[in-house]
């Protein structure tokens, strides 16, 4: 979906979900201001070794075709996420080669329910704020011990943050996490990531001491981008159309 497009999808999306008083998101998750006030007890992410893994894997349940992202199209990715999730839990490996019908209308729906966080998390600042909280500091105060929770119950969608203009918001990402590990204050987070089709060698590596820092993204070592922050999705499952 050419960028322009995709952002003004987003914006059509909060319009129409405002006027239908819609709750696609959580007070928490729309607030700029400090999240110690609304989100109640304080979860912390369980120290070191620590591992949790899911029977997802890119090379069986993601799609066997890259996401066709280009200088001015943020692709499919996250109906490639949706759809990737929908095909895990119903046991079956995505046949389609190409973005079909399903995947474009699950990529509508990503949208529709994540739009106003991805909003939110592009105007945070790189440096948290008494009153305002950066990407990487939510990401590693709030979305990692959440991550490390919900993934106990299998794999869940992730916003990827990189840009910091609105009118680029298309140029963030989605993903799937399907497992996590922590070695002292490492962190690495297992990623379907439908720009590298079948690989199942993605991580997503941050230190939880460098509160604002961004976390690269990473393959077999070599590093393939730095993101800003993540977010947990808001997803529900649907059956995937039959062969």
């Amino acid at each position: 979906m050419p960028k322009n497009n995709r952002s003004q999808l987003m914006l059509i999306a909060l319009a129409l979900a405002s006027a239908l008083a819609l709750p696609l998101l959580s007070p928490a998750s729309l607030t700029l201001g400090s999240a110690s006030a609304v989100l109640g007890p304080r979860r912390e992410l369980a120290p070191a070794p620590f591992d949790v893994v899911t029977r997802f894997r890119p090379s069986r349940f993601g799609f066997a075709y890259v996401n066709l992202r280009t200088e001015t199209s943020g692709g499919d990715c996250g109906g490639m996420a949706y759809a990737a999730l929908d095909y895990y839990r119903a046991n079956r490996a995505p046949s389609a080669l190409a973005p079909d019908a399903f995947v474009l209308s699950r990529d509508v729906t990503s949208l529709a329910a994540n739009g106003l966080a991805f909003l939110s998390w592009t105007l945070r600042p790189d440096r948290s704020t008494p009153l305002t909280e950066s990407p990487g500091a939510l990401s590693r105060r709030r979305e990692l011990p959440r991550l490390a929770e919900a993934l106990r119950d299998g794999p869940v969608p992730l916003g990827l943050i990189r840009v910091h203009r609105l009118r680029d918001v298309g140029y963030n990402h989605q993903v799937v996490a399907y497992g996590l590990s922590r070695r002292g204050p490492i962190v690495r987070i297992r990623l379907y990531d439908p720009n590298h089709p079948g690989a199942d060698d993605i991580v997503l590596q941050l230190d939880v001491r460098e509160r604002d820092a961004p976390m690269r993204e990473y393959r077999a070592g070599t590093s393939l981008a730095s993101w800003r922050g993540f977010f947990i999705e808001r997803y529900s499952p649907i059956w995937p159309p039959p062969k």
